[in-house]
């Protein structure tokens, strides 16, 4: 007869095998709300009221996206926990590379994708798996993000040496940015204020070529985020490594224009 704990666990199970479907309609509405801060973007003409209505559409397909990456990492730990208690649920294992898995997040699929051929980064997309251990101890210097929120913060040591501190927000490199977005023909995005891209457009205005960063979140999933466009930002040619908490590094090279 099974323990009360046992049925709490199975009832858990039931519950956990509905996720699915509030991580498919969470991406879902991530790409409706692309959609519409593309079309929102494309019919602007320079007007501010429907720039900043589609830098928001863009800052709400975000908060989906990582809505269903915590969702789904969620469910896993969960489920595992349940898995201990009543054995086989019957539901298919939930570790890494399942069949419900998002597909594109390696850190949930347990694949080694690459991002897509269309405009964006080419660089192979390594999973979290610990990370290099040197870059590893550098992190640690850094606040730790709770639940996933709060600014991003990061180092970068320079020429002569000294460890530089980054924080994602607004600022100069982030108008940098929109300027750049702007003269690509691309809508507003609110990845502009996250400190790759932001990077990115220090790294144009000092003309440096091959540098890496550290910082304390990882590089986000999904269309027209930072790791998807942070290559057309680089300058041509340039080389920008990124390492974050048990991840990394992830090398972006720079395809875009002068």
């Amino acid at each position: 007869m099974p323990s009360e704990l046992q049925r709490v666990a199975g009832d858990l199970v039931a519950c956990l095998d509905m996720m699915p479907r509030v991580i498919d309609a969470l991406q879902t509405r991530a790409r409706r709300c692309r959609e519409m801060a593309g079309f929102v973007g494309g019919l602007s003409g320079g007007s501010p009221a429907l720039q900043a209505a589609a830098y928001q559409l863009d800052a709400a397909a975000n908060e989906c996206e990582k809505a269903a990456h915590l969702c789904e990492i969620a469910r896993r730990q969960a489920r595992d926990w349940a898995a201990q208690m009543v054995g086989d649920t019957g539901g298919g294992s939930t570790s890494a590379g399942s069949r419900d898995a998002p597909t594109g997040d390696p850190a949930v699929s347990g694949t080694k994708p690459t991002a897509p051929a269309k405009p964006g980064s080419t660089a192979p997309r390594p999973p979290d798996d610990g990370g290099d251990s040197d870059a590893q101890t550098v992190i640690r210097r850094l606040p730790v993000r709770e639940n996933d929120e709060g600014k991003t913060r990061g180092l970068w040591t320079d020429g002569d040496g000294r460890d530089r501190p980054l924080v994602s927000g607004n600022g100069h490199y982030q108008k940098l940015a929109d300027e750049h977005t702007r003269r690509l023909g691309l809508p507003p995005m609110s990845s502009t204020s996250h400190v790759e891209m932001k990077f990115a457009m220090f790294m144009r205005e000092r003309g440096l070529r091959n540098e890496t960063i550290f910082i304390n979140n990882r590089p986000c999933p999904g269309e027209r985020s930072c790791s998807e466009w942070v290559e057309l930002f680089l300058p041509p040619g340039a080389r920008l490594t990124v390492h974050w908490p048990n991840g990394g590094p992830w090398t972006f090279y720079g395809r875009g224009k002068q």
